[in-house]
């Protein structure tokens, strides 16, 4: 399952506290975001099934403004891919089996 940042410190403790044991997906998303929307419940299902070596994040881009500027994110969605609190990989857009690929290969 995935876990909703409710504020900048809470998604910087996750990935402070998790990225050396797992990967931390960072999917940076808007409600208001067509694709986002059509690929929320495949990132539901990786959640979950990739659980035992990866946490995912969800971050309103626009509740999180700080956030999405730091992680550079113009386009939506963009999954971030964070690994002893470096960036160590990204993915932009709604392709499920792109966005399969890359959890497997970050996982």
């Amino acid at each position: 399952m995935s876990q909703h940042i409710s504020h900048s410190a809470q998604f910087e403790e996750t990935v402070k506290t998790q990225s050396s044991e797992k990967v931390v997906l960072a999917d940076f998303y808007a409600d208001w975001c067509s694709p986002c929307r059509k690929i929320a419940p495949v990132v539901e299902e990786l959640a979950t099934t990739y659980q035992h070596c990866m946490t995912v994040v969800k971050v309103n881009v626009d509740s999180h403004e700080e956030l999405s500027d730091k992680y550079e994110v113009r386009q939506m969605p963009t999954f971030v891919f964070i690994k002893d609190n470096e960036e160590v990989d990204r993915f932009i857009g709604s392709s499920e089996d792109a966005l399969r690929e890359r959890v497997k290969k970050n996982c």
